[in-house]
């Protein structure tokens, strides 16, 4: 573990209170009446457009000025978008277009790119998860898709089941649509022996 030195404290409580906004931005007011905690905070290690995009459509149903916007979201960073923060540029930052631009430079890299299939193919049936329960949690995975191929959703299903029955009797006959794969297992739930 590293000592800090109170020259070291010193450097440090420096550089926090050397803002990167233009005195402009550090003399507007703080707006009242915005709740900042339900917005969350940044760190820097997930989706940062989503973060971005939330938070600017709060400030724009609050009609929060540019100003405003700029402290506001300096506030919500935290761990590794904190420190980045701090060691912005002093009086380098004279708009919240400005300082977004900085921000998404940044952390570009953290943006999520995620296959909306991900989560259903992470699916396990458990071994004493009985099929109707593990269909409610499949299904529900899957309504969160659009135009997913029958096909695709029959082999996620066996893939992810543990029901040996299951896997026969959707591999016996090609399934037409998703309507009929929720019938093939409906039936099979309804044949499955009370635990």
């Amino acid at each position: 573990m590293k000592k800090l030195y109170a020259n070291d404290i010193m450097d440090e409580w420096e550089r926090e209170t050397m803002s990167p906004f233009t005195s402009e931005i550090m003399k507007a007011p703080v707006e009242t009446g915005i709740d900042l905690s339900r917005l969350g905070s940044y760190d820097g290690s997930t989706d940062l457009l989503e973060f971005l995009q939330t938070f600017r459509r709060v400030m724009a149903l609050r009609g929060a000025s540019d100003r405003f916007m700029c402290k506001a979201f300096s506030s919500l960073l935290r761990k590794t978008a904190n420190d980045w923060y701090l060691r912005l540029e002093p009086d380098s930052i004279g708009s919240f277009h400005e300082f977004g631009r900085k921000f998404t430079a940044r952390f570009a890299n953290n943006r999520l790119h995620h296959d909306p299939a991900d989560a259903l193919l992470a699916l396990r049936q458990g071994k004493n998860e009985t099929l109707r329960d593990f269909m409610l949690k499949f299904n529900a995975e899957l309504s969160q898709l659009t135009n997913i191929d029958v096909q695709i959703a029959v082999a996620a299903l066996k893939h992810t089941t543990i029901d040996q029955n299951l896997k026969v009797h959707l591999t016996l006959k090609p399934l037409r649509d998703l309507q009929e794969l929720e019938s093939k297992t409906n039936k099979l739930i309804r044949a499955e022996k009370p635990a």
